[in-house]
């Protein structure tokens, strides 16, 4: 059986005038993938969970938070799972590009996988108030937790960042030159 796993972040909120597709991370393995999102309330910050599924077994191959970005925004700190991590301008991951929610957007990412457990599935979030409105914060987390487990079936992944943005014109996205895995049963 041919397993493909695909996921394109379209951060809805970011809806115009980037440039391209970016391939983000790729990996041929045996395991799955599983993530959650939360955003909390227009700028007045929250706490919120992300539920993920992990098969028993399993061990964590790699995790990653991601976070849009709306307006200008200082280095934000939040809690994860009891850590401090730092949203900032070093974490940024695509280019900034227009967004109607408040000017210039961005996405940035933090590898979380040091903190993921493969028996722990809920996993807090702490957003501080960053404003009052839908402008200048962080909004928008994805948590993408991608397991390994011997016991399943080889998996090929690929996530696509979407920069190209989304307005209410009809995209078209032609993803080519992906690997082909081994579907012979071993």
């Amino acid at each position: 059986m041919k397993k493909y796993m695909f996921l394109i972040i379209f951060w809805s909120v970011f809806l115009n005038y980037a440039q391209t597709q970016n391939l983000f991370y790729a990996d041929v393995f045996r395991g799955g993938v599983t993530g959650d999102g939360y955003s909390p309330d227009a700028g007045f910050g929250g706490t919120g969970f992300f539920q993920v599924n992990i098969p028993s077994g399993s061990s964590i191959r790699n995790a990653f938070l991601f976070a849009g970005k709306h307006g200008i925004t200082p280095s934000t700190p939040i809690v994860f799972s009891g850590n401090s991590l730092i949203f900032e301008s070093s974490n940024q991951i695509i280019p900034p590009f227009f967004s109607p929610f408040g000017g210039n957007a961005s996405l940035h990412m933090v590898d979380v996988t040091q903190y993921i457990n493969p028996s722990t599935s809920n996993y807090q979030i702490t957003i501080p108030q960053q404003s009052n409105n839908a402008l200048n914060r962080f909004s928008d987390f994805y948590l993408y937790v991608v397991y390994e487990n011997v016991t399943m079936s080889e998996t090929t992944i690929y996530v696509f960042i979407n920069s190209k943005g989304m307005n209410n014109d009809i995209r078209t996205y032609n993803i080519n030159n992906l690997s082909k895995i081994n579907n012979i049963l071993m």
